[in-house]
């Protein structure tokens, strides 16, 4: 029986992956070093959940969502050489926002245990 953590880390990785495929082709984030940052704390993230066995207790429903998920975030494309547009001014959201970052915490947020 699964229990309602694994569930809601099976729905934060599908959330996030959305996040990391769309900005991924979007002009100013897909090269950006956030994005890479970003995805490579989902993937160190996806390393431990896959590593603590936690993939055998994923419900039935939940198992072909978690197998995208991982696909988008195996396979997003980091930048071969991330700019940092926030400290380069390049970046046009207001506040020093950055929508990976914030869907980042969220991320985290749905994942503690």
């Amino acid at each position: 029986m699964s229990d309602n953590r694994t569930e809601r880390t099976v729905r934060a990785f599908n959330y996030i992956s959305g996040t990391i495929k769309h900005h991924g082709s979007e002009p100013f984030c897909a090269d950006c070093k956030s994005f890479a940052a970003v995805v490579e704390t989902v993937r160190e993230s996806l390393e431990h959940f896959e590593g603590y066995g936690k993939t055998d207790e994923i419900p039935e429903g939940f198992k072909a969502v978690y197998e995208e998920a991982k696909g988008i975030i195996k396979g997003a494309k980091l930048p071969s050489e991330p700019v940092k547009r926030r400290t380069d001014g390049d970046c046009v959201l207001p506040d020093k926002r950055c929508f990976l970052k914030n869907s980042r915490e969220f991320f985290r947020e749905c994942i503690k245990h």
